[in-house]
């Protein structure tokens, strides 16, 4: 499957967030933001291309903390918005 099927969803998101959002990565295609806490701590937040209509979603804060969420294409936004915010509350602590 591609991006294409989800690449809406994600612009969408990322606009709302003001985010950058990195497209390839050593010559492959990914779909990627980072976040950068006001102490300069770094955290990622990437998208896995959709399979037969399912998406994971993954966050970490390039150290230990990391999670991902298995979603599907019509609730992809509503999950993006969730991860948001579970990666905004790390940036807190």
């Amino acid at each position: 499957m591609s991006y294409g099927e989800i690449d809406s969803i994600i612009s969408a998101w990322v606009k709302r967030h003001r985010l950058t959002l990195y497209t390839w990565y050593q010559n492959s295609e990914i779909r990627s933001v980072d976040l950068v806490d006001a102490r300069g701590r770094k955290f990622q937040i990437w998208i896995d291309r959709p399979v037969s209509g399912k998406v994971v979603v993954h966050a970490w804060n390039y150290r230990k903390t990391g999670r991902d969420w298995n979603t599907t294409i019509d609730v992809l936004g509503e999950r993006l918005e969730k991860v948001f915010v579970v990666v905004s509350d790390w940036m807190t602590n």
